[in-house]
This record gives structure tokens, C-alpha cells and sequence, in this order.
């Protein structure tokens, strides 16, 4: 039973996975990619942590191990994303402020 769910889990996390692939792929724009990139520190990820909490490795620490990494992820992954957005904006802009054509289009 635990085999069947870790095996449904791991199958969602690789759907999940591919669609952000995918996802990055399909989108031209940097910034439009950055949104599949970091959703691929959501649903996927969680999926994963839940497969390895059922089956476990041969070890509580290597279950433990896996776990941090995958939790030190799901919650750098937004910082690395706002970072990279920053700086590509500034890249691109020369400063973080809205553009004139961005204010006037705000409702």
C-alpha cells in the first residue's frame, strides 16, 4: 500500500516537473520563466518529501538528510527567484522602479 502511494507520488512529481520544463521551454521572456522555474519548487517537491517519509531510506538519517535538502529548497527557491528578478530587472531597466508605460497601466 505505502509502495503504491510513494510510486503515485513520485509520478506526480515527475509531472509536475515536466510541465515546468516545459513551461521554461515554451516561454521567450526571462521573466515569464522564472515563473515555471520556481513553481518547481511547489507541488513536485512536496510530493517527493511525502514519497520519502513513506518509504524512507535504509537509514533515519539519510530519510532526514533528504528531507532538510528538500525543505532548504522549497524555501530558498522564492529568494533565489525575487534575486534573480531584481537583478534582470535592473539588468534591463537600470533601476527597480516602475516604468512610465507600467505606472500608467496600473488600475
Amino acid at each position: 500500500m505505502k509502495h503504491d502511494a510513494a510510486l503515485a507520488l513520485l509520478a506526480l512529481c515527475c509531472l509536475c516537473q515536466t510541465v515546468c520544463v516545459v513551461g521554461v521551454l515554451w516561454m521567450r521572456d526571462g521573466f515569464d520563466q522564472l515563473h515555471f522555474s520556481s513553481a518547481s519548487s511547489t507541488v513536485g517537491l512536496f510530493a517527493l518529501a511525502v514519497a520519502v517519509v513513506l518509504t524512507g531510506f535504509s537509514s533515519v538519517s539519510g530519510t532526514i538528510d533528504c528531507l532538510v535538502a528538500l525543505g532548504l529548497s522549497f524555501v530558498l527557491n522564492p529568494v533565489m527567484t525575487s534575486a534573480t528578478a531584481r537583478a534582470g530587472r535592473r539588468m534591463r531597466y537600470g533601476s527597480l522602479d516602475p516604468t512610465k508605460r507600467e505606472f500608467e497601466q496600473q488600475p
